[in-house]
């Protein structure tokens, strides 16, 4: 009988204790229910009201252009540096050698085109009047700009990566982020560099002389952003050496001097154009890091020099194929040449760090219609 009125207290005290107490929520504060903003009912006066609503559409409108910026930066570092989502370098690579792959930015499709530009139009040019370029000078110039373009990334990544790891674009490089130490870069740039040489042994003594020119003129680029507005203009001449690397190849000199060097000279107006654009993405932040570039040297103006740099480009490639007595097809193609660097500086949107990419990568077609230009000027004089 005990047991029994023991389990029937039991009972009715956990009956008791379910049982919901109306004081009990009596001296606390409710939690707020989040409800969407719309469905708020106010019970202020209308002014109040609209006051309210107006600070509401504000903060909205901010987050929004603050989401929308997010998403550019973002979008500019995927399309350069950062490495995109089941990139093929994260497929296929060993996992030892990726750090190296993203070194050599191997997930880039366009800009090893704009490297090699300089050497083939030089090839394309020295070849003889009514015939092809040499074919197997090609091929072998082709792997030349390769290393030549691997050697600048990894010597500039090297120099860079104090700088590097403090950009938002750059960040995340492999040198800058600690993915490959100092040591391990220098090693696999003295690789590159006596592959390169090998490369280079196979053309003449004279050919072999601007290599190390270029290669001292590539040690100093990446300083020249700390010392100079005109880093992109060193840059330039850099890279157009290699149009005199071709040219000797197949000359075994630089004459005729009244083709090859307005050659030179359009090449270099044509990247200081697009690498000025380039430039334009890491404005703000090269400002605060203290360095140089031409787009934070013309600020406003910029377009102005565009035009400047594009009318100097179209000028000494016309010089060149009038020295050079090519035919009717060259000078075609410096039609939509012009066409197409005034669409670059009429539409560029140099607030905007992908369109500067675009603009910038979409120079690989500017190469392209000039070589097929030269080739059938040459073929057709």
């Amino acid at each position: 009988m005990a047991k029994q009125l023991g389990l029937c207290a039991a009972h009715l005290i956990s009956l008791n204790w379910n049982k919901p107490n109306p004081h009990h929520n009596l001296g606390r504060i409710k939690p707020p229910i989040n409800k969407p903003i719309s469905k708020l009912k106010f019970k202020l006066n209308p002014e109040t009201q609209l006051q309210q609503h107006a600070n509401l559409k504000a903060l909205a409108h901010l987050e929004v252009m603050k989401k929308k910026q997010q998403k550019k930066q973002l979008a500019a570092s995927s399309a350069t540096d950062n490495n995109i989502d089941a990139c093929w370098i994260d497929l296929y690579v060993p996992e030892k050698a990726r750090p190296y792959a993203y070194l050599l930015r191997l997930y880039e499709s366009v800009a090893p085109w704009l490297v090699g530009w300089p050497y083939f139009l030089s090839l394309a040019m020295a070849a003889e009047t009514g015939a092809l370029l040499d074919l197997k000078m090609l091929a072998r110039f082709f792997l030349i700009a390769f290393m030549d373009r691997n050697i600048l990334l990894t010597v500039n990544d090297l120099l860079d990566q104090d700088i590097d790891a403090k950009v938002e674009r750059t960040k995340r490089r492999p040198i800058a982020a600690g993915l490959i130490t100092t040591f391990q870069g220098l090693c696999f740039l003295g690789i590159q560099i006596l592959i390169d040489y090998g490369l280079y042994l196979q053309l003449n003594n004279l050919s072999q002389k601007v290599w190390i020119l270029w290669l001292t003129f590539s040690f100093v680029y990446p300083l020249t952003k700390r010392l100079t507005y005109w880093s992109q203009a060193y840059f330039s001449m850099t890279m157009h050496v290699g149009a005199f690397m071709s040219w000797a190849a197949v000359k075994g000199s630089f004459a005729p001097a009244n083709v090859l060097f307005p050659l030179y000279i359009s090449g270099f107006f044509w990247t200081l154009l697009y690498e000025t654009i380039y430039s334009c993405q890491d404005k703000e932040e090269d400002e605060k890091l203290g360095l140089k570039s031409t787009a934070i040297l013309f600020g406003d103006s910029i377009k102005n020099w565009l035009t400047g740099f594009g009318i100097a480009t179209i000028s000494g490639f016309a010089l060149t194929g009038f020295n050079a007595k090519l035919g009717w097809p060259y000078f075609a193609s410096l039609v939509v040449v012009t066409s197409h660097l005034i669409w670059q500086i009429v539409t560029v949107d140099l607030d905007d760090p992908i369109d500067c990419i675009k603009k910038q990568m979409s120079n690989k077609w500017v190469g392209c219609i000039l070589f097929i230009g030269i080739t059938l000027g040459k073929l057709l004089t």
